[in-house]
């Protein structure tokens, strides 16, 4: 199953980690440690661009739901949608009107 991420988030991330990197880099006083410094900045303007630039997924956020009712004689609600149905929805594992999933989450 594909895994996918927010690239906003992780050039975010990269970005927080370039500027710890600046911070050591200034109160570094080893040339090597400096030198290496550098180097992780040059490695992360790199990745950053080639995360740029990855073609991106059409992907919406999981939706979950269940089905509610109080009593027994009145209808099953969707939680998400407000969807009433008068069925037997024993197997539906997704509401037919908004498409949440249904099915228990795994704990």
């Amino acid at each position: 199953m594909s895994r996918y991420i927010d690239a906003e988030l992780l050039i975010e991330a990269m970005q927080g980690r370039k500027f710890a990197n600046d911070e050591c880099m200034r109160h570094g006083t080893d040339s090597r440690s400096k030198e290496y410094y550098r180097h992780l900045q040059f490695e992360d303007g790199i990745m950053m661009d080639f995360v740029s630039e990855q073609p991106t997924a059409d992907v919406k956020p999981a939706v979950h739901g269940k089905w509610k009712r109080r009593l027994v004689c009145e209808p099953f609600v969707c939680s998400e949608c407000g969807l009433k149905l008068n069925a037997d929805i024993r197997g539906w594992n997704f509401c037919p009107s908004c498409g949440a999933d249904m099915r228990e989450e795994d704990t």
